[in-house]
């Protein structure tokens, strides 16, 4: 496509209802046309549109509208908007969804909902203090929050202190996943290398609180000698955009639509959130993962 073709497209789209701009979005499947992505992040009140995508089930099913592109895509679309609305539906997602996403996607949610900004730290707190949420979703709103810390210098302290608050009052008899929660907050302590915080990850590991097949004390001690700049919270703070990116389709598409790259991947990797192959009935997460680890 020429240039004079994508401003003529682009034009179109300044034209269209947003209700027409979403029906474009989810015909685009997979492949959602630069102009179109930047056209529905000008547009806020495309956000219940998107939350509509991401809560019925059949636009996540391969074969339904969007060939399930589009809930996934509409989670980097209110990355994108970034509104208070946009921000609200991300961590009801993340909330009510977090155990069902996929884990590359799971992957991605720090950066999206960091990119909000100081104005998420309080619903990101919420999730991180729900005990009643997966540990998995808490530990990602914990990653969100680290992002933010280290973008907004102003921040950094009071999510340092949340973080050690939760080490000190963790209880080995607490919720099933509880370890591998802690185990998670460990990690996103060890990016900030409070020279106070090492002696109360020290005092976690020797009370039990952490699952060394996620992190190690070796692997704590590690973090903290590493420069700045290689810190993960480095790769967890990205343009949402970015995911429209000619690069990063083409990336997806061999990944999921190449059919012989797709079954080798089925036959090599378990998602945390699959069935456990043991049979339990319970998810791969939750029973044989870590000892599937050692």
């Amino acid at each position: 496509m020429n240039a004079r073709s994508k401003i003529i497209m682009a034009a179109n789209y300044q034209v269209m209802s947003t209700e027409k701009l979403i029906d474009e979005f989810v015909l685009s499947e997979l492949r959602v046309p630069i102009p179109l992505v930047k056209e529905i992040c000008n547009r806020p009140d495309s956000v219940p549109y998107l939350a509509r995508i991401i809560e019925e089930d059949i636009y996540w099913e391969i074969g339904g509208p969007g060939d399930a592109w589009s809930s996934i895509h509409a989670l980097h679309l209110l990355g994108g908007i970034n509104t208070t609305e946009a921000l609200h539906v991300l961590i009801a997602a993340l909330r009510d969804y977090g155990e069902d996403i996929d884990d590359w996607l799971f992957d991605s949610m720090p950066a999206l909902l960091a990119s909000f900004g100081p104005s998420a730290i309080e619903p990101l707190k919420a999730v991180v203090l729900n005990e009643g949420l997966d540990g998995f979703v808490r530990g990602t709103a914990s990653k969100a929050l680290v992002v933010v810390a280290y973008n907004y210098s102003e921040c950094r302290e009071s999510i340092i202190k949340l973080l050690r608050q939760i080490i000190r009052d963790a209880d080995v008899r607490a919720a099933e996943d509880s370890d591998i929660f802690i185990s998670l907050i460990v990690e996103d302590l060890a990016q900030f290398k409070d020279p106070v915080a090492i002696e109360e990850i020290e005092l976690a590991f020797t009370k039990g609180l952490v699952d060394e097949t996620y992190i190690d004390l070796v692997e704590v001690k590690r973090i903290y000698r590493t420069p700045d700049e290689d810190m993960r919270y480095q790769r967890d703070d990205w343009d949402p955009i970015e995911h429209f990116s000619q690069k990063n389709i083409e990336y997806l598409y061999k990944l999921y639509c190449d059919e012989k790259e797709e079954k080798q991947i089925k036959e090599k990797k378990i998602g945390r959130n699959d069935p456990c192959p043991c049979g339990s009935g319970k998810k791969y997460k939750k029973c044989c993962l870590r000892k599937d680890s050692l």
